[in-house]
């Protein structure tokens, strides 16, 4: 029973992990897209 507990910690922290993981993946997507769009139009504006 112990080692069940220990295990779904486990489980959770893993599952708290990816999801963290992939959020700060899709962050700095964005970033670098917003990044890349600004950098294409500052070139359109000179």
């Amino acid at each position: 029973s112990n080692y069940q507990k220990k295990y779904e910690v486990k489980e959770e922290l893993v599952l708290n992990f990816s999801i963290i993981h992939c959020r700060n993946q899709v962050v700095r997507m964005v970033l670098n897209i917003s990044f890349l769009w600004s950098q294409d139009n500052q070139c359109r504006m000179i």
